[in-house]
């Protein structure tokens, strides 16, 4: 992410990242909204009055409060975590962000619960007009990925983890790099 601000004058770039799902908490979006908003407030030391209204107007309020100066990058990561009702974005999600603030998104494209498809991709493209598909790594290029990462941080595998890890990799239908 550094790396796409690298040319641009601002002086920082504040990357707040929220695992949708992981837990029963933030399932709801609600709560990952609320801590978004609170996380705001804090890094860029905004003040503003608690307020009973929908966290979707207050999250779309807050943006524009964030100074020019300075770069904001919103991760949710699993949209398709979130309680089935929420899986429309346009309900929570705002669709029009100030030029220093970016929203990235990741989902399964389509999920079904209690046999009903859900297309939450289809949903997500009425508001946001740009994607980037991730495919499905195929297992040499996913161990090759693996031992790239570690290389980056300067760590390796040892012998049983390796074994591990290919058993894993090799029982796996779908490989990506989420």
């Amino acid at each position: 992410i550094s790396k796409w601000y690298s040319n641009s004058p601002s002086q920082s770039v504040s990357v707040i990242i929220r695992f949708l799902g992981t837990t029963p908490s933030s399932s709801d979006i609600s709560k990952p909204l609320s801590s978004i908003i609170e996380q705001i407030c804090q890094l860029y030391q905004i003040q503003v009055s608690p307020s009973s209204a929908e966290l979707k107007y207050q999250l779309e309020q807050l943006l524009t409060l964030i100074p020019k100066s300075e770069q904001l990058v919103l991760l949710l990561d699993s949209v398709d975590q979130l309680d089935v009702e929420q899986y429309d974005c346009t309900k929570w999600l705002p669709a029009i962000y100030p030029s220093n603030v970016k929203c990235v998104l990741s989902t399964i494209p389509t999920i079904e619960v209690n046999r009903q498809t859900y297309d939450i991709l289809d949903g997500l493209r009425k508001l946001i007009g740009f994607e980037i598909e991730i495919t499905e790594l195929n297992e040499m290029l996913a161990i090759q990925t693996l031992y790239s990462w570690l290389k980056t941080d300067h760590r390796q595998l040892t012998p049983i983890q390796h074994e591990w890890i290919q058993q894993k990799i090799l029982r796996t239908h779908t490989i990506t790099p989420l």
